[in-house]
């Protein structure tokens, strides 16, 4: 009988050198100091992933980690509490992801053919340093996140041929050090809620010769790579198409919110689940009984993307909400999902149901009996199905005259659900201080500028569903950018009086690391922006409010993009007082 494989259990401490240095230390749920290692197996931990860079040395950012002499320090202590060990090769000096896949300073001037030699001769040097170590990793990834392509501009995606002929000399390195039936060769890319990349990307890489691999890692975070349904359509469709093993190499979620910059309310909303240690805890075990119960047991595990990352008190970033640990260094409630194995048991629970978060009415209109709110609800099931539900819709309670909640009862789920109402009168509409706002004329009166990313850039005015050459009163500008871009799309309004104004849009579109995308208003005294933090299932509203204008002045409007390749769609510009 064959062995059941082990469920892999995964965090990348990459940087646990660098907080073991800043002096942090660590607490279990009750306060007791802990070392980090035996505390993190005893929770369920089973693997450890690293990444390394080439010579961060050059880097002042990197603080000299992740180097070959640290993680041969890191993987020997890997080895010793028994962990498998997962190696990431990043192949360049700092960061490598989808909108940083620059080279290493050592490689810049080279050609092509000696790029390749490069790759292959430095992979080759780390494998078998560590395995002369006794600490050779049992999976190894070629490139991080590379979806968009790596060691750019020869391995950009735009040069499939190129692209695939580096990743093949990372792959024969690997082959020559490593056994085969014992070392797991990864390819990785971000995106993990949508299957359309992953098909292109594969395909790609399977007609350019890249074949000699055992498993598809993706990172998966709900904030930024779509819904929890697309990413079960993701791997149960690869799982299919491909006939590979699946592996989560990177996913979190925060359990509370980080400031105005890193992880807020737009965060909370396009994942679906508020910053709470409890949600954080529910997130991870959701995304583990997803990748547990694809087809053909096909699904690897998962990997924790720095699950101890620090950070001082008060600042803002990934250590500040998206660890396993607390501010203080005491593990939080989403740590107790590592150890979560409820698979089968769990698999078609509801976990959660999908309801608009605010419904709009007029004074005295009924919102159930005016069809507002709906007698079936999707729900989504633990194995990231999606299910449709009954729902009943029971009490009310009114937060004031113009605000109240409808309170639901669905079928076969434990909660109870809740919709805000907000009455609203009827308006007249505003004013619209933009000369053709909608795109109904085209895009007279606007001035793209690309700054980069020229050659990939496709963009088109378009009626929402169709192509059409007779334009509504209400158009979009749609997008698509097959490479890093960077442009403004802008206008000017007709002069205006002084006071004080409002500029808002509805935006729609992908998102990833690296995606900057800003609304924004200048006039001659000061730049307001707003950050948008993409959904590509709904239409959101982003606003700036309280441009000040001075007499006769007229401002300029409009959408600022610094991102690797994405789509979006923009519609209902509008500037009003």
């Amino acid at each position: 009988m064959q062995e059941k494989r082990k469920f892999i259990r995964g965090m990348d401490i990459s940087s646990y050198l660098e907080m073991k240095d800043k002096g942090y230390q660590y607490y279990d749920y009750d306060k007791n100091p802990v070392e980090l290692l035996d505390f993190a197996k005893k929770q369920g931990f089973n693997y450890v992933r690293l990444r390394i860079w080439n010579d961060p040395s050059f880097i002042e950012e990197t603080g000299g980690y992740c180097d070959l002499e640290k993680t041969l320090y890191m993987a020997r202590l890997i080895k010793e509490y028994d962990y498998g060990f997962f190696l990431d090769f990043h192949y360049s000096d700092w960061w490598a992801d989808p909108g940083h896949q620059k080279k290493p300073h050592a490689w810049e001037h080279l050609g092509y053919p000696e790029l390749k030699e490069a790759l292959y001769h430095y992979t080759k040097e780390v494998l078998l340093t560590l395995e002369q170590a006794g600490a050779a990793p049992d999976m190894v990834q070629i490139g991080n996140e590379i979806r968009t392509g790596m060691l750019f501009p020869d391995g950009a995606v735009q040069n499939w041929p190129g692209l695939a002929g580096l990743i093949n000399s990372g792959i024969r390195a690997v082959r020559e050090v490593l056994p085969k039936e014992k070392t797991k060769l990864v390819l990785h890319l971000d995106q993990g809620g949508r299957y359309a990349y992953y098909k292109e990307w594969f395909d790609a890489a399977l007609q350019n010769g890249v074949k000699d691999f055992d498993i598809i890692a993706l990172s998966y975070y709900p904030f930024w790579h779509g819904t929890f349904y697309e990413f079960k359509n993701t791997v149960e469709n690869l799982a299919e198409e491909y006939g590979k093993d699946l592996l989560v190499a990177e996913t979190a979620y925060a359990f509370q919110r980080s400031g105005d910059t890193f992880f807020r309310k737009a965060q909370e909303q396009a994942a679906g689940f508020s910053a709470t240690p409890e949600n954080q805890r529910k997130v991870l075990e959701l995304i583990e009984n997803i990748i547990a119960n694809v087809r053909e047991e096909r699904g690897l595990g998962f990997f924790y993307w720095e699950p101890f990352m620090r950070m001082p008190k008060g600042s803002e970033g990934w250590g500040s909400c998206m660890a396993l640990t607390d501010e203080g260094g005491k593990a939080t409630e989403g740590l107790r999902a590592i150890a979560y194995d409820a698979f089968k048991k769990d698999k078609e629970k509801i976990v959660k149901v999908y309801l608009p978060l605010e419904v709009k009415i007029l004074p005295n209109a009924d919102p159930v009996k005016e069809g507002v709110l709906p007698a079936k609800v999707k729900a989504l099931k633990m194995n990231g199905e999606l299910a449709e539900k009954e729902i009943l819709w029971q009490d009310t309670t009114r937060a004031d005259s113009k605000t109240y909640e409808i309170t639901g009862k669905v079928e076969g789920y434990e909660e109870l659900v809740k919709v805000r109402v907000k009455v609203e009168k009827q308006q007249a509409g505003q004013h619209n201080f933009l000369h053709n706002a909608a795109f109904a004329k085209g895009m007279e009166g606007w001035k793209l500028e690309i700054e980069e990313g020229k050659e990939s850039f496709r963009a088109e005015i378009y009626i929402d569903g169709k192509q059409s050459n007779e334009l509504p009163d209400e158009s979009i500008f749609s997008f698509r950018s097959e490479s890093i871009c960077k442009w403004v799309l802008g206008t000017k309004s007709e002069p205006l009086n002084r006071g004080t104004y409002s500029f808002s849009c509805q935006y729609m579109g992908d998102n990833t690391t690296g995606v900057e995308i800003s609304l924004f208003a200048k006039t001659k005294g000061k730049y307001y922006q707003t950050s948008i933090f993409p959904q590509d299932k709904e239409w959101i509203s982003y606003k700036i409010e309280d441009i000040q204008v001075q007499q006769d002045e007229a401002v300029e409007v409009g959408l600022s993009v610094n991102a690797p390749p994405v789509y979006g769609k923009v519609k209902q510009f509008k500037l009003w007082c």
